[in-house]
């Protein structure tokens, strides 16, 4: 992992907890670089976890198989942010949840399993561990919120305020997944939507 890569996650993990700088070296030094294709999977559902991953570049879904083979995805993740199912992790059963990427990605890989002795060892990371599990519970409380008490308009008008930036990267398929309607029903909230910001710019 080069400098530049190194100084990425050290920010990502300072951001929970004052991590001193030689417990941070040597965390740093378990991360392994890992390139992902289109379609390719850092887990998949039904294996058993075992990776925490930082994205340096591209795009990550975390997503449902449902039993008829349909898709709903929970999450999307890209650069600057940690992916992997927490849930799969702490159990280690079968995994319920597929991380794909969207994108070509670059991601630097730690073990579960590591990070776990690291907490052992040094109690700093059960800290660090405690504030990104506080930090998904969170995420999916307002996750949960909107699928439960927006409607699907007021969704995809959250999804631009809060991850705008992801729109055009996106496909119509997964953004429809993502915010729980069929890809035409998008289709008619965005025309709508673009209705409204023209009447808006035009008085």
């Amino acid at each position: 992992m080069n400098a530049a890569d190194r100084a990425r996650v050290a920010r990502s993990l300072r951001s929970f907890a004052p991590i001193p700088d030689a417990s941070l070296e040597r965390a740093l030094d378990d991360f392994r670089e890992r390139k992902l294709e289109v379609g390719e999977h850092l887990l998949r559902a039904g294996d058993v976890a075992g990776d925490i991953a930082f994205i340096v570049s591209g795009l990550m879904r975390e997503y449902y198989t449902m039993s008829d083979g349909a898709e709903r995805i929970r999450s999307f993740s890209t650069e600057g942010q940690f992916t992997g199912s927490l849930y799969d992790l702490l159990s280690q059963k079968p995994a319920l949840v597929g991380c794909e990427a969207l994108e070509p990605t670059r991601l630097l890989v730690t073990s579960w399993a590591g990070f776990e002795a690291r907490c052992e060892r040094e109690p700093i990371w059960h800290l660090v561990g405690r504030r990104v599990a506080e930090n998904l519970y969170a995420r999916k409380a307002i996750r949960e919120y909107e699928m439960l008490a927006l409607t699907a308009a007021e969704r995809w008008d959250a999804f631009r305020r809060d991850h705008g930036a992801l729109e055009n990267r996106i496909s119509q398929r997964h953004l429809a997944s993502y915010l729980g309607i069929t890809p035409e029903h998008l289709s008619r909230i965005r025309a709508a939507s673009a209705r409204r910001r023209r009447k808006t710019a035009s008085t």
